[in-house]
């Protein structure tokens, strides 16, 4: 029996003889609030992905390939970041001193999430460069700026290999900094030129600039949550270098820009039944919204006239049944394809029933007899 006090006191001598360690909660503890967060948002990504998978199998191959890449990289980044948590709390729970040194897959892990979102991003890029001509040059600004932000990613993961401990690396943290600064440059500019140039396509039209306002939320809804998650991890990169608080908001970004991405793909035909109820919103008789690359029209078909307003390059007439036309005051060119934005047959935005140039949405059959 007086072995047990004995064996105690030893214990306590060997753990005093450890030397004492610094709190973990904003290093490797903020890495795991991080993963955790990033595993639910990476099964919310998944969900996305059945959901494409089911109504959007036949989109492009390049689109398809787009996705697949993204999931296929998604996946890889999240057991790295679950590798890193497991390496450090538990395998070398009781060796502190391999807490100063950077695992493997810490280090890559950066730069799956410099790939991510260039993959992601470029597909917006990709959107807004269709729809703002004029705005052609910004994006290829933005475009930059994206490539930018992976170059000083990969520079930051080279340097991680050369330079064995997180307190060497520390001075090389404006690499992060610097590449998040171009990434939110990026977001912000995309988001701002697509807003801009839907802006501009108010036409004067109530129903018209409904369904623009609807599309101008739903451009502002694809960038705000990367944007904001982006400047957490500068501002943390910055301000707190000596901590690894950016490492956690930088693992959650990354799988906002995937879930973005396939949440954008998935909501096409939601937007588009959105834009035909505000459409036909009050209107008893039906109603047809074209959307085209120059010309915007509402047709209201109450029998038996057919009054049509049309919104073309030079005028916005209304005519009743074959009657003179009047300019509307105040009534604007369109000059958006909106169809770009939501529903693209050719370019792989959509396989539903909608052209090339126009998005068409028409409830006026039922009065066809």
């Amino acid at each position: 029996m007086s072995r047990i006090p004995s064996c105690a006191a030893n214990v306590t001598e060997s753990l005093a003889l450890l030397p004492k360690l610094p709190p973990l909660d904003n290093t490797f503890g903020a890495v795991l609030i991080g993963t955790f967060m990033s595993l639910i948002l990476y099964g919310m990504t998944l969900h996305q992905l059945y959901r494409y998978l089911l109504t959007y199998a036949t989109d492009r191959l390049w689109v398809r390939c787009t996705v697949y890449s993204t999931i296929m990289l998604e996946t890889v980044h999240m057991a790295f970041c679950c590798h890193v948590c497991y390496w450090y709390l538990v395998t070398n729970y009781f060796n502190p001193s391999e807490l100063l040194f950077g695992s493997w897959s810490i280090k890559i892990v950066l730069i799956l999430s410099g790939i991510i979102i260039i993959i992601s991003q470029s597909f917006f890029a990709w959107r807004v460069y269709l729809v703002g001509p004029r705005f052609r040059l910004l994006v290829l600004v933005a475009m930059f700026l994206l490539v930018g932000e992976l170059a000083f990613f990969s520079a930051a993961t080279i340097e991680t290999f050369m330079i064995p401990t997180f307190q060497e690396f520390e001075h090389l943290e404006w690499l992060i900094s610097v590449g998040s600064a171009q990434a939110i440059t990026a977001d912000t500019l995309l988001t701002t030129v697509l807003i801009i140039t839907l802006h501009r396509s108010r036409t004067g039209i109530k129903r018209t600039d409904s369904i623009l306002d609807v599309l101008i939320l739903y451009a502002i809804s694809t960038g705000l949550l990367t944007t904001i998650f982006n400047a957490l991890a500068f501002l943390s990169v910055v301000l707190l270098p000596k901590n690894m608080i950016y490492i956690a908001f930088s693992i959650i970004v990354t799988k906002l820009y995937a879930n973005t991405l396939l949440v954008a793909l998935n909501t096409r035909d939601s937007l588009s039944k959105r834009c035909l109820v505000q459409a036909s919103d009050g209107n008893p008789y039906g109603s047809s919204a074209v959307f085209g690359t120059t010309v915007t029209q509402h047709r209201v078909l109450p029998p038996p006239a057919i009054a049509q307003v049309s919104v073309s390059k030079h005028m916005m007439s209304s005519r009743l049944g074959g009657g003179r036309s009047t300019r509307v005051p105040g009534a604007r060119e369109t000059e958006t394809d909106f169809g770009k934005i939501l529903e693209i047959k050719d370019d792989g935005f959509s396989h539903g029933a909608v052209s090339r140039d126009t998005l068409v949405v028409d409830d006026s059959q039922q009065y066809a007899k």
